[in-house]
């Protein structure tokens, strides 16, 4: 077979057939020998996640058998009086957990590595893509199928590319005659583009075997496509005479799923991933179907946003429990494989008792019963006497079920919760502190599994917000940022997301949290700093159930601070406008009347602590020391500024605290007269200390005393 040379031009792009590199193949052998060591039990897995639990390993556990659950009489192999009927208790523990992990929309975070103003603008436009694009790259479906893969195949893995064929389409072709417009004659459409999320199963990726996927310097993926979706590609290598052809359903035996069963018009495409290496210092990214290349060789895909190559795995791996003797990983339904046959078992024992303990029968002598009985209602059963002997006919006793069915059928239960960490609280726990440790105890299990899926979303957000750096044009990014955002999309361009070291994202409170938690947390944060939050802003908040809302002016003051400070860096501050005075501002000109002030000028509705702390946090960085006379003279001046409102505002404050004390005094001592007398037995206390019957009492004349 033919190899690659690094020093041979591309043979690929010309049409003729390039076969699978010896090196590549004899790694795709080793990767599906691993795979192939765990492989039927996850199959085993995805049997048992779609209720059906008559599904057996063999003796050497690579293939699985299915024991007939058709009954002899119905053609099967099963006795007819024996039940084998799944009784789906996995599928539903499935729903709640995946409902428990994506139950709220993810509350991303966005935070500047550094305190430089284009870090925080990058890292504030990365915070608005990500809410932006969470569902339009398909985080909500693939979030829910990586669940599902990783508890079922013990694996899952995602990875963010960029797909070329989403519309809307634009012509690219150029007219012959140099005019710039498009070619009529030879149309060229190319697709506007879009970012896409790929979600793999266990039984899709394979990777050197004995070493750690992180570790490992390469990977491959082996999944199925239709030939009409891997030819129409844009790039597709076209052999004169040769077709793909569908090899889905023979390509993946022993690790066929439903849907390489429906492979008629599935071909299996191998994807193979090489980390950088001083032979392909770039890596290289190889993709084969029928046995041949089918798109042409490029450099490893996982890059920055300068497109230097990144020497770390392209997946994101979501795995539910670790196996330290395996560089494979464990999942949930494989560990409740074996309680789960004993809950059907107790089940099914109890339909067969049924079927021999309450089935209603009639105790007759022979020839006795002249109607046989059905279950018509009302009928008249007719039986003779004389051959009776005397003897009515009667029903036969029930049979009791033996209690050791339903306790073995709540041992099961009750184990298959312990496992799942989906306990339900036993009915000998009374005390509400004992409720609260088994409720606890059963969060804190499943409380690991959800912070991997944490870094898995946060890790594939910040993949794709790469990808966004990379790909989307300026215009684009400013329909992202909207009308009302300040960042420049250039900071956000040239910012290292890949390897974090500027702008960090990710993602928080997957936790299952109740309504009533999120508006206590929000009482607390209003109790815990009164007289900051405005009551309109506690309102929405509470409304929305989103604690986030009550920081947004508090965002908004320190993107106003960054923007001031970057003005001052780029010495563009002396040049800003002057803007209309507000009441109480010192005016610094009148034009046509009109006061003016600063453009830069704080406005009353500013937080100045914000501003103050921004500058005071920038002056400190060597950012500044390297600055030019002019901006230091700026930035100090702007600092004495906020010092000075600063003191404006605490003047303010204690003339107004004095005023108000003034006016209590006064009202104090309007108040005037004696202290009310004490009550005492037989009659109350009057105003100005008078008595029943003194002046101004009940039956005296108004005015008596003038």
């Amino acid at each position: 077979m033919p190899e690659y040379d690094d020093d041979k031009p591309e043979r690929s792009s010309s049409g003729l057939k390039v076969e699978i590199p010896t090196d590549v193949d004899a790694k795709l052998k080793r990767g599906r020998k691993g795979l192939g060591e765990v492989q039927a039990r996850r199959l085993l897995g995805i049997e048992f996640a779609n209720n059906n639990h008559f599904s057996e390993l063999n003796d050497e556990g690579t293939a699985i058998t299915n024991l007939s659950t058709t009954a002899v009489a119905q053609g099967g192999e099963r006795p007819d009086h024996r039940v084998r009927r799944s009784n789906d208790i996995i599928s539903p523990m499935l729903q709640r957990k995946r409902s428990a992990a994506t139950q709220r929309e993810p509350e991303w975070e966005s935070t500047a590595m550094t305190s430089d103003p284009e870090d925080y603008a990058a890292s504030r436009l990365a915070l608005r893509l990500a809410k932006a694009g969470y569902p339009i790259w398909g985080f909500p479906e693939a979030e829910d199928k990586a669940l599902w893969w990783a508890m079922v195949t013990e694996e899952a893995f995602g990875r963010a590319g960029w797909n070329g064929n989403i519309g809307p389409f634009t012509d690219v072709s150029q007219h012959p005659d140099g005019s710039g417009g498009p070619d009529p004659e030879k149309p060229m459409w190319r697709g506007r583009g879009e970012i896409e999320l790929t979600i793999y199963s266990g039984l899709e990726v394979i990777w050197e075997p004995g070493v750690d996927f992180e570790k490992s310097r390469w990977l491959a993926v082996e999944h199925v496509r239709s030939i009409e979706e891997v030819e129409g590609e844009p790039e597709f290598i076209k052999i004169p005479g040769e077709k793909l052809t569908a090899d889905a359903s023979t390509a993946t035996e022993g690790r066929m799923t439903k849907r390489e069963k429906k492979g008629s018009n599935l071909v299996v495409v191998t994807e193979y991933f090489e980390r950088p290496c001083p032979k392909y210092p770039k890596g290289r990214w190889l993709t084969f179907a029928n046995g041949r290349e089918v798109l042409p060789k490029e450099d490893y895909p996982l890059v920055d946003a300068e497109g230097e190559v990144v020497d770390r795995p392209c997946l994101r791996r979501l795995i539910y429990d670790i196996d330290g003797s395996s560089d494979r990983a464990k999942g949930l339904v494989q560990k409740v494989v074996d309680v789960v046959r004993s809950y059907d078992q107790a089940i099914n024992k109890q339909s067969e008792y049924s079927q021999i303990g309450l089935v209603a029968q009639i105790l007759a002598a022979e020839g006795v019963l002249l109607t046989d009985p059905t279950d018509e209602p009302g009928l008249v059963v007719e039986y003779d006497r004389t051959l009776a002997n005397g003897e009515k006919p009667e029903w036969r006793e029930n049979i009791d079920f033996p209690e050791e069915l339903f306790e073995m059928e709540d041992r099961a239960r009750r184990r298959f919760s312990e496992i799942s960490f989906d306990e339900d609280i036993p009915p000998q726990v009374e005390s509400g502190k004992a409720i609260g440790q088994v409720t606890e105890l059963n969060r804190t299990a499943w409380a690991r599994f959800l912070n991997d899926f944490d870094r898995f979303r946060s890790d594939l957000m910040s993949d794709c917000l790469v990808i966004a750096q990379r790909r989307y044009g300026g215009d684009r990014l400013m329909k992202f940022r909207g009308t009302t955002g300040w960042e420049p999309v250039g900071d956000f361009e040239g910012a290292d997301l890949r390897n974090q070291t500027d702008v960090a994202v990710k993602q928080t409170a997957t936790g299952q949290q109740s309504r009533s938690a999120i508006e206590q947390r929000i009482t607390q944060l209003v109790q815990l700093y009164p007289n900051v939050f405005p009551p309109e802003v506690v309102i929405e908040a509470l409304n929305s159930a989103n604690p986030e809302k009550l920081i947004q002016g508090y965002e908004e003051d320190v993107g106003r601070a960054h923007r001031l400070i970057q003005q001052l860096r780029d010495g563009s501050f002396w040049n800003q406008p002057l803007r209309p005075a507000l009441p109480g501002e010192e005016v610094l000109e009148e034009i046509n009347g009109r006061p003016f002030v600063p453009g830069w000028l704080p406005r009353p509705f500013d937080s100045l602590p914000v501003l103050k702390a921004a500058l005071e946090s920038w002056m400190k960085t060597d950012d500044w020391d390297r600055g030019n006379r002019r901006m230091k003279e700026a930035s100090l001046f702007v600092y004495q500024k906020v010092l000075d409102l600063e003191a404006q505002q605490e003047m303010r404050d204690a003339e107004q605290q004095e005023v108000l004390a003034e006016e209590h005094g006064e009202a104090n001592a309007a108040k005037g007269g004696e202290k009310p007398m004490p009550s005492v037995p037989g009659g109350a206390a009057q105003p100005g200390g008078s008595q029943p019957g003194e002046g101004g009492g009940e039956g005296s004349p108004a005015g008596a005393s003038e």
